[in-house]
C-alpha cells in the first residue's frame, strides 16, 4: 500500500469514529432528558423522587424531565362551571310559636 492510500484510510476511519462518537452522545442525551409540552392554560408540577422540585411549577411551554427520577402532573387552570339543580327548602317548626 502506498503512503497516500494509508493516510486516506486513516482519515476515513477517523471521520467514521468521530461521527459514531457524536451520534452516541446525542442518543445518550435523548435518554437523559425527556421533553414535555404544557399548553397555555396548564401548568406542570414536577416531583423529583416524590418531592416537589424547588422551581415549583413549569409552563406554559416546553420543559424537560429526567425519566425514572422525575414525575409530573398537569394542572388545568381553566375555570370549570356546571349547573347546580335547584333544591327544595326544608323548614322546621319554630320552637317559640
Amino acid at each position: 500500500m502506498s503512503h497516500r492510500h494509508l493516510n486516506s484510510l486513516k482519515q476515513t476511519h477517523r471521520q467514521a469514529f468521530l461521527e459514531t462518537d457524536r451520534s452516541n452522545h446525542s442518543i445518550g442525551f435523548d435518554y437523559i432528558l425527556t421533553e414535555q409540552v404544557v399548553q397555555e392554560y396548564e401548568r406542570a408540577v414536577i416531583f423529583r423522587l416524590g418531592r416537589l422540585v424547588k422551581e415549583g411549577s413549569k409552563g406554559p411551554g416546553i420543559f424537560f424531565i429526567i425519566p425514572c427520577i422525575d414525575t409530573y402532573t398537569k394542572v388545568d387552570l381553566r375555570t370549570v362551571s356546571f349547573d347546580v339543580p335547584p333544591q327544595g327548602i326544608v323548614l322546621s317548626p319554630s320552637k317559640f310559636s
